[in-house]
């Protein structure tokens, strides 16, 4: 594993490095302490699917990498937390929470259930993924449900609209 300051030089030394994704578990301390160093021009990101999204944003993060299901709802938590927003940025977040780690569990399952969320907005029309992969038989209703709850479906999604 790269420590913070290897990362941090990378930034500031390797001509082409535009950003360093952060992909540790939790990613928001690793974050906080790559954006506490002069890291050059690269854009510090969050990984792990953005679970830690909204911690990551109050330690320093320039954005995640989230995974393209609900990329609205990421725009919209970073949009508030840039306009000082911080409440609210951290309440829009925590709304998708229990869809965000119900996508954390695998993988395979992050997968998954973005082709759920992919299919469930009209992107997509296959949701299975391809072997060897496998998720839990009941993971696309358990998605489903919490899709339910936030009111996404086959129309234009607005995070804050729900």
């Amino acid at each position: 594993m790269m420590s913070a300051e290897l990362l941090a030089r990378m930034g500031r030394e390797i001509p082409g490095v535009d950003a360093l994704k952060i992909e540790t578990v939790p990613p928001a301390p690793k974050v906080g302490a790559v954006a506490a160093i002069e890291h050059g021009q690269a854009a510090v990101l969050g990984g792990a699917g953005a679970l830690d999204f909204y911690h990551e944003l109050e330690r320093g993060a320039d954005g995640t990498v989230p995974g393209v299901g609900m990329a609205e709802l990421f725009i919209a938590v970073q949009a508030r937390h840039r306009a000082g927003d911080r409440d609210g940025a951290r309440r829009l977040f925590n709304r998708y929470l229990p869809l965000l780690a119900v996508r954390a569990r695998s993988l395979d399952t992050f997968f998954a259930a973005q082709l759920r969320i992919l299919a469930r907005r009209g992107i997509v029309r296959r949701t299975a993924i391809r072997p060897p992969a496998s998720v839990d038989p009941l993971l696309a209703g358990e998605v489903d449900a919490l899709l339910d709850d936030l009111v996404i479906g086959k129309r234009r999604w607005e995070p804050d609209a729900t």
